[in-house]
């Protein structure tokens, strides 16, 4: 088949959304398909430039000229001409911009096809609430309408979405679930001894307002004098940095608050996070759906402090992960003592991350994909 995917975000650009669709494109090419994927011709703040020889000997990536951007949306008109000729195009949602034309693409051609893939709901903060929100009722029915299928990495994600109940009976027969994949469901380094630090990896930019940095450099304060030599060191990046370091200095844990910057590389990543106590996702709304990071922390066999989310908590089940309120920095501050204190615990939860992976094969995904 010929497969165009749709994101507005790709890597270099660090988000869940992004990586997903990379992972889409290099397991369906595997299997034999012609894919290239769509994305917009621009910089988010926060990534390195985009590098326009990037194409996969195994995929396409074909980098459209917006009318004009504003953060990660991206009005799009030029994707109606480059749609053409795709056997199936696979839109990731939330995609502003893009995804009004892939469902205009359908109402001005009955026999175009297309599926999504609804990672979350749009919800923001201020103006942008009240943006999102008109939006949702006035143009994203359409575009859930038109799909031939609505795939979704949790039911329990797509079943409390105040977004999708509005269109509920329209689009409950074409909803599947398709957990996204773990990067391996074998722990390469099983009898790794944690160090004295906790892990949060993810952006700290704007658009990653929701992923609750603020709380927790509260909570790590606030546990911080119990927890004998314990670090938070922070991976990512972005226009928040700055503020975020600022916070830790206020609260007079700088010297224990490592920002270490953008991903490092491979193994070196990997590295990093297998030797984490934990992995903390403390997300503070719907804005979080799934945390692939999660599955990378369990891929690399450590345990998760998580908020209680619904989708986060498909990953983060009480066999692996404590679970905290999510935006109370009181919650996660007992979490955080809690997995630092107590070793039974911890040993327990990792001993059941083998069985818990099982669930997140990249070939089962690939094939459900498909």
């Amino acid at each position: 088949m010929k497969i165009a995917i749709i994101s507005s975000t790709f890597p270099p650009y660090r988000g869940g959304m992004g990586n997903v669709a990379e992972e889409e494109a290099r397991l369906l090419a595997a299997r034999g398909h012609q894919v290239t994927v769509l994305i917009p011709k621009h910089q988010p703040k926060g990534t390195v430039p985009f590098d326009h020889q990037r194409d996969s000997p195994q995929y396409a990536i074909r980098e459209v000229e917006p009318l004009f951007t504003l953060g990660n949306a991206a009005c799009m008109p030029e994707l109606l001409e480059n749609m053409d000729g795709y056997d199936m195009v696979h839109l990731h949602y939330p995609f502003f911009g893009g995804a009004e034309y892939v469902a205009f693409k359908k109402w001005r051609k009955p026999e175009f096809k297309y599926a999504v893939t609804y990672h979350m709901d749009a919800v923001g903060t201020g103006v942008m609430k009240w943006i999102f929100s008109a939006y949702a009722f006035l143009i994203l029915p359409s575009v859930l309408r038109g799909a031939e299928r609505i795939s979704v990495s949790s039911r329990d994600y797509a079943e409390t979405s105040p977004l999708l109940r509005r269109v509920w009976k329209d689009i409950e027969a074409k909803i599947v679930e398709i957990p996204f994949p773990a990067p391996s469901t074998t722990i390469a380094h099983p009898d790794t001894k944690p160090e004295k630090y906790f892990l949060f990896i993810g952006g700290l930019d704007k658009a990653h307002y929701f992923k609750g940095v603020e709380n927790l450099i509260t909570a790590f304060a606030a546990s911080r004098e119990r927890m004998d030599g314990y670090e938070l060191r922070i991976i990512g990046d972005g226009d928040m940095r700055a503020t975020y370091e600022a916070l830790a200095t206020e609260r007079g844990i700088a010297a224990s608050v490592k920002f270490l910057g953008g991903m490092p590389p491979g193994e070196e990543m990997n590295a990093i996070i297998r030797h984490a106590r934990a992995l903390v996702l403390p997300s503070i709304d719907r804005s979080e759906a799934f945390g692939l990071v999660l599955l990378q922390a369990l891929s690399e066999g450590i345990p998760l402090i998580a908020s209680n989310l619904p989708g986060v908590r498909t990953i983060a089940t009480p066999d692996v992960a404590l679970r905290v309120v999510p935006g109370d920095s009181a919650s996660l501050a007992i979490a955080l003592l809690t997995l630092a204190t107590d070793d039974a615990l911890h040993a327990k939860l990792r001993a059941a991350i083998p069985e818990k992976l099982k669930q997140y094969d990249r070939a089962v995904y690939a094939e459900r994909i498909e």
